[in-house]
């Protein structure tokens, strides 16, 4: 098993997050690491989205969403190829901090049969990813 997290404070309140993140026809004009994602973010549902985590090649998946919680969390499950082979349990959790102060963080709990082959790669290039992406919404949010 392997759980890569990165985190950012955002000056913002949680709805504003919430609403970006939630914004998926927007994500080609600011998300470095999820450009495409379509889908509704109901429980049960499925979405697809394309992941361009930096110095691994671009992927398409379709994902199961887990849990949908307004301006504190969404999450999702996803395969590679099959259950098994590299299963990743996906969430966003949106935390208050202070008046207008938020803290983003974005986590994936890896397992599977695959882990140990790819660990060094998930470790590194995920964690920029995910760096990427906190930034740049970050940025979107507070520009």
């Amino acid at each position: 098993m392997l759980t890569i997290e990165d985190q950012i404070e955002i000056n913002a309140p949680a709805a504003v997050i919430w609403d970006c993140l939630m914004d998926f026809t927007h994500y080609p004009q600011w998300n470095p690491l999820i450009p495409f994602i379509e889908g509704t973010p109901t429980p049960g549902s499925s979405l697809n989205i394309r992941l361009t985590p930096p110095g691994l090649a671009a992927c398409n998946y379709t994902l199961k969403v887990t849990a949908v919680a307004h301006a504190t969390e969404f999450s999702w499950l996803g395969h590679l190829f099959m259950p098994g082979l590299m299963d990743g349990d996906h969430s966003f959790v949106i935390k208050h901090v202070a008046e207008g102060k938020t803290l983003f963080i974005q986590r994936e709990t890896f397992q599977g049969i695959l882990i140990p082959f790819l660990y060094p790669f998930l470790k590194k290039n995920m964690s920029a990813g995910f760096r990427q992406m906190n930034l740049a919404l970050k940025k979107r949010i507070e520009s």
